[in-house]
Order: structure tokens, then sequence, then C-alpha cells
């Protein structure tokens, strides 16, 4: 395969959106070794991130070749990695990439499965079913508008207690209240795409949560949802469920500030302000996450 190829096979995947499965994961792994160290198998850390990436590359293809299917991606939009738009790749190989990439992440969390039991298997078919049936058919979660939701369970409450489980074998509820700020940010990463798209998207009849409350509801959902992480992450602290250095993701907060300003000036006639938002608000999330995951760690020294 030529680098060429490579390079384009590596935009098919859509990397840029990796942090929305790396910083869940992570961030679980964090929280393991501050409270739960003794009984964490560490050679579980790096399938469980494998496969959480891969279960991502899998939806992101699957999706991208369903949108281009149904016409939601064209050549007239910004949607998906482009690949398909651009004919750079042809439709049965994305799909196919698609389903081999959730394979041998299926295959990776029976390992897993193996160790902990039936529990990891019951929540891996649960990202999985998020996943693939986001776009499968024209009443996939996308396009009834449940992807929101699909994608903030599957990328923030169900991904880190699911890695939290693989690790150490055990629950916590905290991990379930942890997860809710990088939930948050991860679904703002879609709301962003699907904004931007609101227009294309009504063409091809799907709905997405955008269309149905229009450009100006969905500016006060982001701001909802990127400033919403900010303050579960005050009431953890004021809780005592993380130490204060989880404060620290306030350094953040200018660039939460620059992606709303941009989002405010998106009219119906002039999305350019956010075509690339989703994207900014992907550094963002991986921003915010890492310096979520550095305070947890900080805090058992602190």
């Amino acid at each position: 395969m030529s680098q060429s190829r490579f390079k384009l096979w590596v935009r098919a995947t859509r990397p840029f959106s990796f942090t929305a499965s790396i910083i869940p994961v992570l961030l679980a792994t964090a929280f393991a070794y501050v409270h739960n160290p003794t009984n964490i198998v560490w050679w579980l850390f790096p399938i469980t991130l494998l496969a959480a990436v891969l279960f991502h590359i899998g939806a992101n293809m699957v999706s991208d070749y369903y949108d281009y299917k149904f016409g939601v991606d064209a050549e007239d939009t910004y949607g998906g990695s482009g690949v398909l738009v651009e004919k750079l790749l042809k439709p049965k190989q994305v799909l196919t990439g698609g389903l081999f990439s959730f394979s041998i992440g299926f295959i990776l969390g029976l390992i897993i499965v193996a160790v902990r039991g039936y529990e990891v298997l019951l929540m891996g078919l649960g990202g999985l079913a998020c996943g693939l049936f986001y776009t499968l058919t024209r009443k996939g979660w996308k396009y009834i508008a449940l992807g929101d939701l699909a994608v903030f369970i599957a990328f923030g409450p169900l991904l880190v207690i699911g890695s939290y489980f693989s690790l150490t074998g055990t629950y916590d509820l905290d991990t379930f209240l942890i997860s809710l700020p990088i939930g948050f940010l991860v679904v703002a990463i879609l709301h962003a795409n699907n904004t931007r798209d609101i227009f294309n998207d009504s063409r091809v009849k799907i709905k997405t949560l955008p269309m149905i409350i229009g450009l100006k509801g969905s500016k006060i959902g982001y701001y909802f949802l990127i400033f919403g992480s900010y303050f579960i992450t005050i009431l953890l602290v004021i809780f005592e469920m993380l130490n204060p250095i989880a404060l620290v993701v306030f350094l953040t907060l200018p660039i939460a500030f620059k992606n709303a300003k941009r989002f405010s000036q998106a009219q119906i006639d002039n999305i350019q302000p956010i075509v690339m938002m989703d994207v900014k608000t992907a550094q963002l999330h991986l921003q915010f996450g890492l310096l979520f995951v550095i305070a947890i760690l900080l805090s058992k020294v602190l």
C-alpha cells in the first residue's frame, strides 16, 4: 500500500474525532488508578483502548457509507470524511472497512469478556448498537433526532463505566458522574456538525435535533453543552466527588468562549463561521479531557 493510499484510509477513519473514544478510556483508567488500584489488570488497558477506538472507527466509516448512500453527504455538503463524495474510495470499500473495524474491536472485547464476564459483553453490545445502528437504516438514530442521545451514551457513561469495569471488575457510581462533562462535550461535537448541515439534511428528509429546534435553538443548545461541562465540574468539586484541582479544566474556558462566539455568528444564509466547528469542538474536548485526566491523577498526591 502506497503512503498516499495509507493516508487516504487514515482520512476515512476521521482521526480528529478519536478524542471522543480515547479520553473516556483515559478518564476511567485515571479514576481506577486513584480509587481502586489494587484491582486493576493493567494488560487490559491497551486492549480496552484499542477496542474503543476500533468501534469508533467502525461507526465513522459505516456512517460515511450510509450518509453517502442516502444522499446526506453530497458534493455540496461538508459532512463525513469526504472520501466517498470525492470518489477517492468506493462505497463498498468504506463499508467493508467499517465492518472489519467493528469485528476486530469485538474480538478484542471478547478477551476482556473472558477475564471480566458477561457484563462486558452486554456493555460492548450496547456500544455496538449505538455505533452500528446510528445510520444503518433510514430510521437510524441519527436520522430520527436520537443521534445526540446515542453519542452521549456511547462516548460518555457507557464507555467510562465500561472501561472502569474492564480494568477493575467493579462498578463505581462516581464513574457515571465524572463521565458527564466529557459526555456533554462529545455531544457538542456532533451538535456542531449537525447544525452546520441543518439545511442540507432537510433536503433528504431526515431529522436531527438542530432541524427540530432551528438555528437559534441550536445555538442555545451548543452553549448549554460546552458551558454545562464546566458547571458540572464545579458541582462535582462542591459535593467533594472531585478534588478542587479538577478546576484546572477552566484553563480551556477561553477556547470555549471563542467557539461560542464563532457559533453565534452563524446565520441562515451564512454557515461559514461554523464549517469547522466540529473539529474545533473536538479540540476543546481533547484539551478539557486531558486536563481532567491529569487533575484526577494529581488528586492522588494532593
